[in-house]
Parts: C-alpha cells; sequence; structure tokens
C-alpha cells in the first residue's frame, strides 16, 4: 500500500481513522490473525476512488492504535491532490 501511495518516493503521508471524511478510501478487515502472527487482513478496494483491490496485513500496532481491530479503517491522502 506504501508503494501505491506513494508513487516509490521515499515517503508519504496518510491520514487514518475510524470514522468517515471527506475524500477518504477504505480498508476493509478481512479476517483477524490475533491468535496467529497478529494484526488483521485487509483489503483497500478503491485508491483515490479508482479500483485497486490491494490485499495487506496490517500488523498488531493497528490494534493499539484503534484500540481494537476496526471493521473499516478510513484512509485519505493529505500530499496527494
Amino acid at each position: 500500500m506504501l508503494d501505491v501511495v506513494s508513487a516509490e518516493a521515499e515517503e508519504c503521508f496518510l491520514e487514518m481513522g475510524n470514522e468517515p471524511f471527506a475524500g477518504a478510501d477504505t480498508l476493509r478487515l478481512l479476517a483477524d490473525r490475533g491468535k496467529t502472527k497478529g494484526g488483521g487482513d485487509y483489503i483497500m478496494d478503491t485508491f483515490k476512488g479508482e479500483p485497486i483491490q490491494l490485499n495487506m496485513w496490517l500488523c498488531e500496532v493497528t490494534r493499539s492504535v484503534f484500540y481494537g481491530l476496526p471493521q473499516i479503517i478510513y484512509i485519505g491522502y493529505p500530499q496527494l491532490k
């Protein structure tokens, strides 16, 4: 996901939350991996509103940041227009 968002640049910035906000794409929880490797499997259906269907694993830190694994994580890209 970071390679896609950064367009292979050295850094990128993300805005993430568990509440919807203008222009946000979504990461949907597919599987909770808490009993095996931790974290969860998510799918990013769109990037900047365009279909992408990108599967990813988000580590256990996600559970700490969001006080659990959200069913949906909203994601925006402040540096992208």
